[in-house]
Parts: C-alpha cells; structure tokens; sequence
C-alpha cells in the first residue's frame, strides 16, 4: 500500500484527531 504524502497528512490528521 503506497501513500503519497498528503495521503499520509491526512491519515495523521485523522489518527490524531481520534487520540487526542
């Protein structure tokens, strides 16, 4: 699975989101 960098920005964003 490849993710570009903003697809990886985005993943982050929403994982983030969810933790905090």
């Amino acid at each position: 699975m490849k993710l570009t960098p903003k697809e990886l920005d985005k993943l982050m964003l929403h994982y983030a989101g969810e933790l905090a």
